[in-house]
Protein backbone atom coordinates (compact mmCIF):
# COMPACT_ATOMS: atom_id res chain seq x y z
CA UNK A 1 0.00 0.00 0.00
CA UNK A 2 1.24 3.73 -0.97
CA UNK A 3 1.90 5.64 2.31
CA UNK A 4 0.17 8.90 2.81
CA UNK A 5 1.40 12.21 0.67
CA UNK A 6 1.58 15.64 1.28
CA UNK A 7 1.88 15.18 5.52
CA UNK A 8 3.70 17.88 6.55
CA UNK A 9 0.59 20.45 6.85
CA UNK A 10 -0.69 17.72 9.92
CA UNK A 11 -2.81 19.99 12.05
CA UNK A 12 -1.84 23.29 10.56
CA UNK A 13 -5.73 23.97 9.06
CA UNK A 14 -8.22 26.10 11.03
CA UNK A 15 -11.72 24.59 11.32
CA UNK A 16 -13.05 27.39 8.88
CA UNK A 17 -10.63 25.91 6.58
CA UNK A 18 -11.50 21.92 7.60
CA UNK A 19 -14.88 22.90 6.19
CA UNK A 20 -13.92 24.41 2.95
CA UNK A 21 -12.15 21.90 1.75
CA UNK A 22 -13.55 20.53 -1.43
CA UNK A 23 -15.36 17.06 -1.12
CA UNK A 24 -13.17 15.74 -3.91
CA UNK A 25 -9.87 16.75 -2.15
CA UNK A 26 -11.46 14.99 1.29
CA UNK A 27 -12.20 11.69 -0.65
CA UNK A 28 -9.15 11.47 -2.48
CA UNK A 29 -7.14 11.65 1.09
CA UNK A 30 -9.51 8.55 2.18
CA UNK A 31 -8.58 6.89 -0.92
CA UNK A 32 -4.77 7.60 -1.29
CA UNK A 33 -4.66 5.65 2.08
CA UNK A 34 -6.40 2.47 1.07
CA UNK A 35 -5.35 -0.13 -1.19
CA UNK A 36 -9.34 -0.93 -2.56
CA UNK A 37 -8.42 0.36 -6.11
CA UNK A 38 -5.87 -2.66 -6.14
CA UNK A 39 -8.48 -5.37 -4.44
CA UNK A 40 -11.11 -3.96 -6.67
CA UNK A 41 -8.98 -4.89 -9.55
CA UNK A 42 -8.30 -7.92 -8.40
CA UNK A 43 -11.88 -8.94 -7.84
CA UNK A 44 -13.65 -8.27 -10.77
CA UNK A 45 -11.76 -10.47 -13.26
CA UNK A 46 -13.03 -13.06 -10.44
CA UNK A 47 -16.61 -12.11 -10.92
CA UNK A 48 -16.63 -11.96 -15.15
CA UNK A 49 -15.48 -15.73 -14.76
CA UNK A 50 -19.34 -16.50 -13.53
CA UNK A 51 -20.73 -13.30 -15.31
CA UNK A 52 -23.29 -15.33 -17.63
CA UNK A 53 -24.70 -16.14 -14.47
CA UNK A 54 -25.46 -13.01 -13.33
CA UNK A 55 -27.41 -11.25 -15.84
CA UNK A 56 -25.73 -8.42 -16.78
CA UNK A 57 -23.78 -9.64 -20.31
CA UNK A 58 -26.24 -8.94 -22.28
CA UNK A 59 -27.26 -5.51 -20.79
CA UNK A 60 -27.41 -2.49 -23.19
CA UNK A 61 -28.33 0.44 -20.79
CA UNK A 62 -27.24 1.34 -17.00
CA UNK A 63 -27.50 4.21 -14.66
CA UNK A 64 -24.39 5.23 -12.17
CA UNK A 65 -25.75 6.43 -8.98
CA UNK A 66 -22.81 8.85 -7.49
CA UNK A 67 -19.75 7.13 -9.74
CA UNK A 68 -17.70 10.06 -8.84
CA UNK A 69 -14.40 9.83 -11.03
CA UNK A 70 -16.22 7.14 -12.38
CA UNK A 71 -12.96 4.80 -12.42
CA UNK A 72 -14.30 1.57 -10.50
CA UNK A 73 -17.73 2.18 -13.09
CA UNK A 74 -15.49 1.65 -16.21
CA UNK A 75 -13.66 -1.05 -14.60
CA UNK A 76 -16.99 -2.97 -14.13
CA UNK A 77 -18.49 -2.37 -17.31
CA UNK A 78 -15.40 -3.44 -19.51
CA UNK A 79 -15.13 -7.35 -17.37
CA UNK A 80 -18.95 -7.54 -16.23
CA UNK A 81 -20.82 -5.01 -18.72
CA UNK A 82 -19.06 -5.32 -22.27
CA UNK A 83 -21.64 -4.95 -24.72
CA UNK A 84 -23.17 -1.60 -22.69
CA UNK A 85 -24.57 1.18 -25.66
CA UNK A 86 -26.26 3.36 -23.23
CA UNK A 87 -25.14 5.04 -19.94
CA UNK A 88 -26.90 7.41 -18.01
CA UNK A 89 -24.76 8.69 -15.22
CA UNK A 90 -25.69 11.20 -11.71
CA UNK A 91 -23.65 12.71 -9.81
CA UNK A 92 -24.00 15.87 -7.73
CA UNK A 93 -20.42 17.43 -7.48
CA UNK A 94 -19.13 19.58 -10.57
CA UNK A 95 -15.89 18.75 -9.64
CA UNK A 96 -16.42 14.90 -10.07
CA UNK A 97 -18.43 15.35 -12.71
CA UNK A 98 -15.68 16.93 -14.95
CA UNK A 99 -13.29 14.22 -14.02
CA UNK A 100 -15.74 11.69 -15.00
CA UNK A 101 -16.94 12.79 -17.84
CA UNK A 102 -13.01 12.75 -19.28
CA UNK A 103 -12.60 9.64 -17.98
CA UNK A 104 -15.41 7.98 -19.83
CA UNK A 105 -14.60 9.98 -23.30
CA UNK A 106 -10.97 8.42 -22.52
CA UNK A 107 -12.13 4.79 -21.43
CA UNK A 108 -15.88 4.14 -23.11
CA UNK A 109 -15.76 6.41 -26.29
CA UNK A 110 -17.93 3.81 -27.80
CA UNK A 111 -20.77 4.38 -24.97
CA UNK A 112 -23.09 6.98 -25.30
CA UNK A 113 -22.52 8.72 -22.21
CA UNK A 114 -24.65 11.51 -20.47
CA UNK A 115 -23.68 13.03 -16.94
CA UNK A 116 -26.45 14.62 -14.78
CA UNK A 117 -24.88 17.25 -12.55
CA UNK A 118 -27.81 16.92 -9.94
CA UNK A 119 -28.43 14.54 -6.55
CA UNK A 120 -29.92 10.77 -7.09
CA UNK A 121 -33.25 12.49 -5.22
CA UNK A 122 -33.45 15.29 -8.17
CA UNK A 123 -33.25 12.63 -10.62
CA UNK A 124 -35.57 10.53 -9.53
CA UNK A 125 -38.05 13.40 -9.14
CA UNK A 126 -37.46 14.56 -12.91
CA UNK A 127 -37.63 10.77 -14.31
CA UNK A 128 -40.67 9.70 -12.27
CA UNK A 129 -43.10 10.38 -15.28
CA UNK A 130 -40.21 10.31 -18.13
CA UNK A 131 -40.57 6.64 -18.59
CA UNK A 132 -36.96 6.20 -18.52
CA UNK A 133 -35.62 2.30 -17.42
CA UNK A 134 -32.45 0.81 -17.20
CA UNK A 135 -30.90 -2.93 -18.03
CA UNK A 136 -28.78 -2.11 -14.42
CA UNK A 137 -28.14 0.23 -11.96
CA UNK A 138 -25.02 0.81 -10.26
CA UNK A 139 -24.55 1.96 -6.94
CA UNK A 140 -21.30 1.95 -5.29
CA UNK A 141 -20.31 3.22 -1.91
CA UNK A 142 -22.83 5.76 -1.85
CA UNK A 143 -25.62 5.35 0.59
CA UNK A 144 -23.23 6.24 3.28
CA UNK A 145 -24.43 9.74 2.09
CA UNK A 146 -28.22 9.77 2.18
CA UNK A 147 -30.04 9.36 5.34
CA UNK A 148 -32.50 6.55 6.26
CA UNK A 149 -36.03 7.70 5.15
CA UNK A 150 -34.49 9.09 1.73
CA UNK A 151 -32.58 5.63 0.91
CA UNK A 152 -36.04 4.03 1.45
CA UNK A 153 -37.58 5.62 -0.80
CA UNK A 154 -34.88 5.48 -3.23
CA UNK A 155 -34.84 1.64 -3.03
CA UNK A 156 -38.90 1.91 -4.24
CA UNK A 157 -37.91 4.43 -6.68
CA UNK A 158 -35.27 1.87 -7.93
CA UNK A 159 -37.32 -1.29 -8.14
CA UNK A 160 -40.45 0.60 -9.19
CA UNK A 161 -39.83 2.99 -11.86
CA UNK A 162 -36.31 2.71 -12.91
CA UNK A 163 -35.14 -1.05 -13.42
CA UNK A 164 -36.55 -2.89 -16.20
CA UNK A 165 -38.25 -6.25 -15.85
CA UNK A 166 -35.09 -8.17 -14.96
CA UNK A 167 -32.97 -5.34 -14.17
CA UNK A 168 -30.46 -6.19 -11.91
CA UNK A 169 -29.06 -3.39 -9.04
CA UNK A 170 -25.36 -3.47 -8.26
CA UNK A 171 -24.40 -2.57 -5.09
CA UNK A 172 -21.08 -1.92 -3.53
CA UNK A 173 -20.90 -0.84 0.27
CA UNK A 174 -18.28 -1.97 3.31
CA UNK A 175 -20.22 -5.06 5.57
CA UNK A 176 -20.86 -4.26 8.84
CA UNK A 177 -19.60 -7.51 10.72
CA UNK A 178 -15.97 -7.09 9.62
CA UNK A 179 -15.62 -3.13 9.19
CA UNK A 180 -13.41 -1.10 11.02
CA UNK A 181 -14.36 1.77 9.12
CA UNK A 182 -18.15 1.53 9.91
CA UNK A 183 -17.35 0.57 13.67
CA UNK A 184 -14.43 4.27 13.38
CA UNK A 185 -18.01 6.07 12.43
CA UNK A 186 -20.33 4.35 15.51
CA UNK A 187 -17.19 5.64 17.93
CA UNK A 188 -17.10 9.10 16.30
CA UNK A 189 -20.75 9.87 16.19
CA UNK A 190 -22.83 6.93 17.31
CA UNK A 191 -26.17 9.30 17.24
CA UNK A 192 -25.74 9.13 13.26
CA UNK A 193 -25.57 5.43 11.94
CA UNK A 194 -24.09 4.76 8.81
CA UNK A 195 -25.87 2.45 6.78
CA UNK A 196 -23.54 -1.24 6.17
CA UNK A 197 -23.98 -3.61 3.54
CA UNK A 198 -26.19 -5.62 5.47
CA UNK A 199 -28.86 -2.83 6.07
CA UNK A 200 -28.54 -2.13 2.17
CA UNK A 201 -29.43 -5.89 1.26
CA UNK A 202 -32.46 -5.58 3.79
CA UNK A 203 -33.70 -2.48 2.20
CA UNK A 204 -33.47 -4.24 -1.22
CA UNK A 205 -35.20 -7.49 -0.41
CA UNK A 206 -37.78 -4.86 1.29
CA UNK A 207 -38.81 -3.65 -1.78
CA UNK A 208 -39.51 -6.51 -3.81
CA UNK A 209 -35.63 -7.62 -4.88
CA UNK A 210 -34.52 -10.86 -5.42
CA UNK A 211 -31.14 -11.66 -4.13
CA UNK A 212 -28.62 -12.57 -7.01
CA UNK A 213 -25.27 -13.24 -5.96
CA UNK A 214 -22.23 -11.26 -3.84
CA UNK A 215 -18.24 -11.30 -3.94
CA UNK A 216 -16.60 -9.88 -0.52
CA UNK A 217 -13.04 -8.82 -1.08
CA UNK A 218 -10.96 -7.17 1.77
CA UNK A 219 -9.19 -3.93 1.88
CA UNK A 220 -7.25 -1.47 4.48
CA UNK A 221 -7.01 1.92 5.30
CA UNK A 222 -3.69 3.23 6.38
CA UNK A 223 -4.35 5.73 9.27
CA UNK A 224 -1.02 6.68 10.31
CA UNK A 225 -0.11 10.33 10.58
CA UNK A 226 -3.66 11.18 10.10
CA UNK A 227 -3.75 14.39 8.89
CA UNK A 228 -6.32 17.09 8.30
CA UNK A 229 -7.95 16.08 5.26
CA UNK A 230 -8.53 12.66 7.00
CA UNK A 231 -10.49 14.35 9.67
CA UNK A 232 -12.62 16.20 7.36
CA UNK A 233 -13.67 13.52 5.69
CA UNK A 234 -14.60 11.34 8.34
CA UNK A 235 -16.01 14.76 10.02
CA UNK A 236 -17.96 14.76 6.51
CA UNK A 237 -18.98 11.16 6.56
CA UNK A 238 -20.22 11.17 10.52
CA UNK A 239 -22.14 14.70 10.02
CA UNK A 240 -20.07 15.78 13.05
CA UNK A 241 -16.85 17.91 13.30
CA UNK A 242 -14.31 15.57 14.90
CA UNK A 243 -11.09 16.82 16.71
CA UNK A 244 -7.71 14.63 15.90
CA UNK A 245 -7.21 13.71 19.50
CA UNK A 246 -11.05 11.92 19.52
CA UNK A 247 -10.18 10.31 16.07
CA UNK A 248 -6.66 9.22 17.06
CA UNK A 249 -8.40 7.55 20.74
CA UNK A 250 -10.84 5.88 18.05
CA UNK A 251 -8.68 4.38 15.91
CA UNK A 252 -5.88 3.21 18.36
CA UNK A 253 -8.67 1.71 20.06
CA UNK A 254 -9.31 -0.86 17.00
CA UNK A 255 -6.01 -1.10 15.58
CA UNK A 256 -2.86 -0.59 17.42
CA UNK A 257 -1.00 -0.72 14.46
CA UNK A 258 -3.18 1.74 12.89
CA UNK A 259 -4.33 -0.31 9.77
CA UNK A 260 -8.33 -0.38 9.84
CA UNK A 261 -9.51 -3.42 7.73
CA UNK A 262 -12.45 -3.86 6.32
CA UNK A 263 -14.39 -5.84 4.14
CA UNK A 264 -16.38 -4.62 0.88
CA UNK A 265 -19.08 -6.75 -0.43
CA UNK A 266 -20.60 -6.72 -3.96
CA UNK A 267 -24.12 -7.55 -4.07
CA UNK A 268 -26.26 -7.94 -6.98
CA UNK A 269 -30.32 -7.95 -7.15
CA UNK A 270 -32.64 -8.57 -9.76
CA UNK A 271 -36.68 -7.68 -10.45
CA UNK A 272 -38.50 -10.53 -11.47
CA UNK A 273 -38.71 -10.93 -15.21
CA UNK A 274 -36.35 -13.22 -16.78
CA UNK A 275 -34.27 -16.13 -15.44
CA UNK A 276 -30.71 -15.88 -15.99
CA UNK A 277 -29.34 -18.82 -18.08
CA UNK A 278 -27.12 -20.59 -15.89
CA UNK A 279 -30.64 -21.54 -13.69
Amino acid sequence: MKRPRNRSYVLTMSSSTMKSLSYVSKKNSFYDRMDVREQFSKTIPQIAKDHFCLGLNPAKSCLAVGPGDGLFEIEFFKHIMPDLKSLTAVEPCPQSAAELRHNLQRHMSNVDSVVHEKTIQEFMRESRHGGQSYDAILIFHVFYYINGEDRAIMCRSLFGDLLRPGGTLVVQHACKRSSDNLTLCDLLNPSHGIPSYEDMKAEALKVGFEFDVEFEFPVALDCRDPDDLLLAFFSYLVRKEITMDKFKTAVSSLSPDWQLRNSYMIGMFRTSGVEHACK
